[in-house]
């Protein structure tokens, strides 16, 4: 008897990728499959068009939220509602390719050390273009997609370990994904897969990149719409928070302290910047403000994550995950996020 898998598909107001994502998912070759469409509180009409499109559709399932939950919080709701033994986390601005879910299958069933994985992500429209192979860390949390933009040429077709999976399409197991606590709800949006694979990771088990299994992101979609301040700040806190979070207590002071760092030579550049009246191609002040003022607000919160991570999860050291990371630096670097890549650092 094959296993069960919950597609779970979140959709806020995507009127324009909607159609397109459920038809090529309901091509899918594998016979237990269950979809299940996490609406958040979309109001562009997209939630009744995928209802009387795939709502007579065998293994459908709709769940409409009257708030928008974020991410995480849509992705954790959706979770919560399925019967999947594998569950699949995908954006709703993607295609997929009939034997995707087969192929991840393929690869994650036959290592119980493998706790998620990641299909290869190709660009919506041009699918000659890789949007990621999997992603990676440096030790100050600055990620690295790999293979991002570039020509797919096969270089990156066999399966590896990779640190992160991108939450355009990624699977995990079910017992996996509650004992290391699911999606963190307050991140919102930004490295909240990134969050989860670092919990796998120190729970003793891998992620891998699976080629064979392909899907096509659009990218882009609704962040759009979000207010520059709070893009960066959302990002930049999220990014604190997974080093406090899953770091030791070796680590996370001495990683800490270099962040703060970098964030006091970025403020200081803006304001002289602005001073000067030279625009700040950079972060705004008022994000950086507001990411450490939230940090201290909510430093009782951030505590008790801190501790479920470090009580309850982790099973093996920062040197073991260390490995998995990749650093693509030869050692931290004080930088500006301006001139990080701006994939980075912007909204997909």
């Amino acid at each position: 008897m094959v296993p069960m898998v919950s597609v779970i598909i979140l959709n806020y107001n995507g009127m324009k990728f909607i159609e397109q994502c459920l038809s090529s998912i309901f091509l899918t070759n594998y016979p237990s499959l269950e979809v299940i469409l996490v609406d958040n509180a979309s109001k562009d009409g997209s939630r009744e068009l995928a209802l009387s499109l795939f709502g007579g559709r065998r293994g459908f399932r709709l769940i409409s939220s009257s708030l928008n939950l974020g991410i995480p919080g849509g992705y954790n709701l959706g979770a919560r509602n399925s019967i999947g033994v594998y569950l699949i986390f995908l954006n709703n601005d993607t295609a997929v390719e009939s034997d995707w879910v087969i192929e991840l299958i393929r690869s994650i069933s036959k290592d119980r050390g493998i706790g998620a994985a990641q299909s290869k992500v190709l660009a919506l429209g041009n699918p000659d273009l890789l949007d990621c192979a999997g992603g990676f860390l440096d030790p100050l949390v600055i990620p690295w997609e790999r293979g991002a933009g570039k020509v797919d040429s096969g270089q990156y077709d066999m399966s590896d370990d990779i640190f992160y999976a991108k939450g355009t399409a990624i699977m995990v197991r079910r017992d996996v994904f509650f004992r290391v606590g699911g999606f963190d709800d307050t991140y919102v949006s930004y490295f909240e897969e990134t969050d989860l694979s670092w919990r796998i990771w120190l729970n003793g088990l891998r992620v891998v990149f699976v080629p064979t299994s392909i899907i096509y992101h659009a990218g882009g979609g609704t962040m759009r719409s979000v207010p520059r301040p709070d893009v960066y700040f959302r990002y930049r806190r999220n990014q604190l928070l997974t080093l406090l979070k899953n770091y030791n207590g070796t680590n996370v002071i001495k990683y800490f302290i270099i962040a703060i760092l970098v964030d006091v030579r970025n403020l200081s550049v803006i304001l002289l910047s602005e001073i000067f009246g030279r625009r700040s191609q950079h972060l705004p002040a008022i994000s950086l403000i507001w990411t450490y003022a939230w940090l201290v607000r909510n430093i009782n919160a951030v505590f008790e994550k801190r501790t479920a991570v470090q009580m309850r999860v982790r099973k093996v050291s920062d040197e073991h995950v260390s490995k998995a990371m990749r650093r693509i630096y030869s050692a931290p670097k004080l930088i500006l996020y301006g001139q990080a890549r701006a994939r980075i650092i912007q909204p997909d």
